[in-house]
């Protein structure tokens, strides 16, 4: 019981953007262009606050965080920022098969996985290629981590030089704080001059003193979802 309301404290910290002082810095102008495959998943369409981050993978299905998505509200993604940004509702959710068959709750962050497939297909956006995450070749490589939090609504947000931290197999830790808003957003490592998403920011562990980004890792369930 100890480690289960352990748990339920970190998911309290991703739905209170006070508890984190110090949130992934604005991206400049030009790498919010750059990476405009990364958007605001909501509720509300750009009219809406950036509840979760969600990424372009392919013209028309977009990677997210499953409890993100969770429910029967319908669901958009916004391209672009809030205010001045294009909304896309999604007309279906799939959420990762293993994500609701475990009652642990590490165990499910680590499938913490979902994907939405958009009415429309966004035409002017070039989608991020997933990767794959090998830790024995790449234990310390340093990691892109990208999102939308409500801290600074309409800015993408994001660092290039988040360090790993020991953990499983199944689930990457990260030394990024983020907060609400950061869950579903991407975590990518550099593969010669690109860049490939290979999983998704879904927690914040540790305490005031250690934050990290709890990351879990695409697998092919993602990867060859079409």
């Amino acid at each position: 019981m100890a480690r289960l309301r352990n748990w339920i404290a970190v998911i309290g910290l991703l739905a209170c953007p006070e508890v984190m002082a110090d949130p992934l810095p604005a991206l400049t102008p030009l790498d919010q262009h750059i990476w405009r495959a990364v958007g605001i998943v909501n509720t509300q369409g750009a009219n809406g606050v950036a509840a979760c981050t969600g990424t372009l993978v392919a013209a028309d299905l977009v990677l997210t965080a499953a409890h993100c998505v969770w429910g029967d509200e319908p669901r958009f993604f916004v391209v672009d920022g809030l205010t001045t940004g294009t909304a896309y509702p999604a007309r279906e959710i799939m959420i990762h098969p293993e994500y609701t068959k475990t009652p642990d709750v590490m165990a499910r962050y680590a499938v913490d996985l979902a994907l939405m497939r958009l009415q429309t297909p966004v035409q002017d956006v070039p989608p991020l290629r997933a990767g794959v995450y090998d830790p024995a070749s790449v234990p310390n490589a340093p990691f892109a981590l990208l999102g939308f939090h409500r801290m600074r609504p309409g800015a993408l947000n994001g660092r290039y030089d988040c360090a790993a931290t020991p953990g499983s197999a199944e689930t990457l830790r990260l030394r990024c704080h983020v907060i609400s808003g950061n869950s579903g957003g991407p975590v990518l490592t550099r593969n010669g001059n690109d860049w490939l998403v290979i999983g998704i920011a879904v927690a914040t562990l540790g305490g005031a003193e250690a934050k990290q980004a709890l990351v879990a890792i695409l697998d092919d369930w993602v990867r060859t979802a079409r």
